[in-house]
């Protein structure tokens, strides 16, 4: 009998180091549980600071939007014009057809 209350002593004794050991454990990740709300918190002012940069950066050019008419001068081929300083107006014969050829 003597020797089976030792052997329960014995677990008994392991079983608190154990305990003791997770105690720390816990201690420990109690600690270090700020660790990702601080970083949360730098990722999230980084990013608020590249998109105000990049608003400011873009408020200093104006932008605007064209608006471009096209004739397509329907009934006439493959006509189209569009206006402008650069543009190039390029009339095609009516031979009939792709290609100049005729379609008989």
């Amino acid at each position: 009998m003597s020797e089976n209350n030792l052997s329960t002593e014995k677990i008994l004794e392991q079983s608190l180091e154990l305990n003791k050991i997770q105690a720390d454990l816990l201690k420990e990740r109690g600690k270090n549980q700020r660790a990702p709300w601080i970083a949360l918190v730098i990722v999230t002012a980084a990013m608020v600071a590249i998109v105000v940069s990049m608003l400011l950066f873009f408020n200093q050019y104006e932008f605007y939007t064209e608006t471009i008419t096209m004739d397509t001068n329907e009934g006439a081929g493959n006509n189209v014009y569009f206006p402008g300083d650069q543009a190039q107006y390029h009339q095609f014969p009516d031979k009939g057809g792709i290609n100049g050829e005729n379609d008989s």
